[in-house]
């Protein structure tokens, strides 16, 4: 594998250049996520991905600001790609709400509008459901129309899958093949919803939760309904939040012992209830498990201080700006949650302008 690839690790927040005309920027986010700048000519593309601008809006619009043309591309949509598959406590499922995320337009173009971008191309959003037990969430996947339902009139729109002609800017429909999608049952990828955990499982699982302290600190209990049968890990008897994921015991133990949580998080296929919890997000359940410690490598409470102080160190005052920001907007985000409403649509419309 060395033999066949040069790999180089960009710097965080620095121009790398690789033809004349060409450079790039990578920066990172504290949720381990990555943006990366492209410079080809005089125009700019602003990857996103699906990072957003977390604690680096204002340093991406100074760079903006050199171009004359810059191209926002950026997961957005209904919101299916965050976990949606939740039920109630008596076994009902939570309609989620990305059912009433028909404003797609209206989002991207106040994100471009942020950043000071020209255009946007739809991006990292194009996903399908494959899975027999996770087809449900196709109901929620975006529609290529829907990215420009409510799109603002002074941001060009630019329809995804093209190519741009740099430096003129013309761009030109690759016109992809669609996907057909074949659904396949779990256990074409080794999921068995009836396999049980056995008693070395439950020791790597109890193992797994308990290195993360943030988690044991704020959340009383995980359970994992695995075969039909429960195992609980027990965190912090102080706390009545709890978490009760049902799923196959193949990708439980693959996402445990790889540290990669975060898929399972995503996939859909996975069944969640909360307990004394309003999201996932809550007590940073996701940020603590997934990002912190599986991605980031920092488990203890002292481990994520210094981490977080390493971004704050690169994002400078941005990071305190913009982190005060988002829990102004998680606060709001708990009463409105209907994300097509007139007043949380207004509260977003600010919150961009605030950024």
């Amino acid at each position: 594998m060395d033999d066949e690839f040069d790999v180089s690790i960009l710097p965080d927040r620095q121009w790398v250049n690789l033809t004349p005309n060409t450079k790039i920027m990578c920066v990172t986010t504290c949720i381990q996520d990555a943006i990366l700048l492209i410079s080809v000519y005089d125009r700019l593309f602003i990857n996103l991905n699906d990072a957003g601008s977390r604690h680096c809006t204002n340093f991406i619009r100074t760079i903006t600001k050199g171009y004359r043309y810059a191209y926002l591309l950026s997961l957005s949509g209904y919101g299916d790609a965050d976990m949606i598959n939740f039920f109630d406590e008596s076994g009902n499922f939570v309609v989620p709400p990305a059912k009433n995320n028909i404003h797609v337009g209206e989002q991207l173009g106040h994100l471009a509008k942020s950043l000071r971008a020209d255009a946007v191309i739809p991006f990292s959003s194009h996903h399908q459901y494959q899975r027999t037990d996770s087809l449900w969430a196709q109901e929620y996947v975006t529609p290529l129309h829907a990215y420009e339902h409510g799109f603002p009139g002074d941001i060009e729109f630019i329809p995804p899958f093209v190519d741009v002609e740099c430096p003129s800017g013309d761009y030109l429909s690759i016109s992809p093949k669609q996907i057909e999608i074949v659904p396949r049952p779990p256990e074409y990828f080794g999921d068995n919803w009836s396999d049980e955990l056995d008693t070395q499982d439950r020791k790597i699982i109890d193992k797994y939760f308990w290195r993360k302290e943030l988690v044991r600190n704020r959340i009383g209990y995980i359970n994992l309904v695995v075969g039909g049968k429960t195992h609980t890990t027990l965190l912090n008897r102080k706390s009545k939040k709890g978490i009760t994921f049902e799923l196959p015991r193949n990708s439980l133990m693959t996402a445990v012992e790889m540290e990669i949580f975060d898929d399972l998080l995503i996939g859909n296929f996975m069944k969640t209830t909360l307990h004394k919890m309003r999201s996932l997000y809550e007590s940073e359940f996701t940020f603590s498990v997934a990002k912190y410690a599986d991605n980031g490598r920092a488990e203890t409470e002292e481990q994520v201080r210094e981490y977080l102080a390493e971004y704050r160190r690169r994002a400078g005052r941005e990071f305190i700006y913009e982190s005060f920001l988002d829990y102004s907007k998680s606060l709001v985000n708990r009463v409105l949650t209907n994300k097509g409403s007139k007043l949380r649509r207004k509260a977003r419309s600010i919150y961009y302008r605030l950024r």
